[in-house]
């Protein structure tokens, strides 16, 4: 092995070249006006409040596939868009189903 000695105003110098370099790959980060309103998720206690069903209705939606969830470790959520489907879908036909 080989040891390089150097000042440490250059050793700083040397890291800022590679991690300006490295960056420059990078695309920029997408701001939050930028994702898709089907991004947006829901809570179930927020899809329960709108639909105004209980919280057995809600999962037994899940399980019919008539309301797909998204699971994330021990939560539950629901992408803004499904759930605006079915209250479309809901509001024409009086139903759920």
């Amino acid at each position: 092995m080989n040891m390089v000695v150097m000042e440490s105003d250059d050793l700083r110098l040397m890291i800022k070249n590679v991690v300006t370099e490295a960056l420059g790959n990078v695309p920029p980060p997408q701001s939050s006006q930028d994702l898709e309103p089907a991004t947006e998720l829901m809570t179930r206690k927020e899809v329960k409040k709108l639909f105004g069903v209980s919280m057995p209705t809600l999962i037994s939606w899940s399980k019919q596939n008539i309301l797909p969830c998204l699971h994330f470790k021990r939560s539950v959520r629901y992408k803004r868009s499904d759930v605006e489907q079915l209250l479309k879908a809901k509001n024409k036909t009086g139903g759920v189903r």
